[in-house]
């Protein structure tokens, strides 16, 4: 597995049990279509949750550098094109589970800090698409 994903799966299996300690249901994860993907589909208070993960690791292991810096923000990859690719994939997870409950679609950033083995997590809810 490479390291770009090797990371994006620790990224996410942290974010499960963050929402799963924040009193979440996790449905499903990584509903894969050709136009796009959910990272998790979770439930809480009877809204159905929609959250796409990213996730960096804060130092490289052959620079030393960071990831996010004033000009770079794992954010930044959440775009116009895959808010786009979100919301048709949303659709389509809605349409082929009958799901007919509220929704959202939330943002979890999550930092990994390699030598010292920890992460941080921002959650952005209810962001637009």
């Amino acid at each position: 597995m490479a390291i770009q994903q090797e990371v994006g799966k620790l990224g996410e299996d942290i974010a499960v049990k963050y929402l799963k300690n924040k009193g979440y249901s996790i449905i499903d994860r990584n509903y894969w279509k050709k136009w796009g993907e959910i990272d998790i589909v979770a439930e809480k208070d009877g809204i159905t949750h929609f959250v796409e993960v990213k996730s960096v690791s804060y130092v490289t292991p052959a620079t030393g550098v960071t990831y996010k810096t004033p000009a770079f923000d794992p954010q930044d990859h959440m775009n116009t094109e895959k808010k786009h690719r979100l919301h048709k994939v949303i659709e389509t997870y809605m349409y082929s589970k009958d799901v007919k409950s509220e929704y959202q679609v939330d943002l979890m950033l999550v930092y990994l800090e390699h030598e010292t083995k920890t992460a941080k997590v921002d959650f952005i809810e209810n962001i637009e698409l």
